[in-house]
């Protein structure tokens, strides 16, 4: 069985963390481009705070604050959520924010006299976070001019958010490319070792792939590709887990809080879905397109250490090239080697 996570609401820590995998945010930095933008708006508008946040289940999550040393994640005020309802700018004088402004360092004394929350649009135009500006005394009418520059640095959030997504996809499959998979392993990787919790890597390769190229031609091997990134995220969709475009016809799996039971019925999964799909490889006498796959489970902090992260996909690897050897279509865990 693979740990889930419960019922309960999402912790702002995990939130953020769903959060870095939509945006390519990194755990241990702030994001420059999203601060900048914040703290530009804030020293032009004079804003005590700025802020951007994203919803959560069961409130509001801020991801980036100007004004104040953000440590560590803190839940967003309460008129955010007001602010992703409404999809259009939010405005409330004399706002009751003392029960969050306890929860902002330093800001324990500040009094707030007008909230500002400009909505933040995903390419989709669905709302995906608030950007907020918390005023003191002498804050801007609520007027058309103002409203205008509050949307302008809204827009600037939103670019920048786009520019940061695109940079973790590969372009190809619109899986997370290599670049975010060594980030979010090393986090990952660590978080494990901090909980105790057992984490499972997983690398997948495509079986007789330049056969299938040299025959077919590149368009289609890489629909090929395409197919088998549209499984493997049908299979690996829960929070955490991520699958990534290694390179070429490989992928990675990283599978947080999953043991080795879990891991292979997940990858196993992703095969025979896979394998049904029955594309024909005219280089192999036009048997089914398949993939071999090698996983590789830690499940103590000790275990994890000495390996480290990159030690866990080299070993995750060895068991591919051991699925190759036994005949492919198949996956191997490491623990049998």
């Amino acid at each position: 069985m693979r740990h889930r996570d419960g019922d309960q609401a999402l912790t702002v820590v995990e939130a953020r963390r769903i959060a870095m995998e939509r945006f390519g945010f990194s755990a241990d930095d702030k994001d420059y481009n999203i601060y900048r933008i914040l703290d530009l708006a804030r020293k032009a508008t004079g804003a005590l705070y700025t802020s951007f946040s994203v919803p959560i289940r069961g409130g509001s999550a801020i991801l980036a604050l100007a004004g104040a040393d953000m440590g560590t994640p803190i839940q967003a005020s309460p008129l955010c959520e007001k602010t992703y309802a409404q999809q259009d700018i939010v405005v409330k004088q004399q706002p009751d924010l003392g029960s969050w402004l306890a929860s902002v360092p330093g800001a324990s004394d500040v009094v707030v006299e007008s909230y500002f929350g400009v909505p933040v649009f995903g390419p989709d135009n669905r709302v995906v976070g608030s950007f907020s500006l918390f005023f003191g005394q002498g804050g801007p009418e609520a007027n058309d001019e103002i409203k205008k520059v509050l949307n302008d640095y809204g827009r600037l959030i939103e670019d920048s958010l786009i520019m940061r997504a695109l940079s973790i996809r590969d372009p190809l499959t619109q899986m997370f490319n290599r670049r975010y998979m060594e980030q979010h392993a090393k986090e990952e990787w660590r978080r494990a070792i901090r909980l105790k919790t057992p984490i499972s890597f997983a690398m997948l390769d495509v079986d007789y792939f330049k056969a299938f190229n040299d025959s077919a031609g590149h368009v289609a091997g890489d629909s090929v590709l395409i197919r088998l990134a549209e499984v493997i995220t049908t299979v690996c969709k829960r929070a955490g887990d991520a699958a990534c475009r290694y390179g070429g016809e490989e992928f990675a799996l990283i599978l947080p809080m999953t043991p080795a039971t879990g891991a292979e019925i997940v990858v196993e999964q992703m095969r025979e879905r896979f394998s049904s799909l029955a594309i024909a490889n005219p280089g192999k006498d036009n048997a089914p397109v398949t993939f071999s796959a090698g996983i590789i489970t830690l499940d103590n902090s000790e275990a994890l250490q000495d390996l480290g992260v990159l030690g866990c996909f080299n070993e995750a690897d060895r068991a591919l090239y051991a699925a190759k050897q036994a005949g492919r279509n198949t996956l191997i865990h490491a623990s049998s080697l």
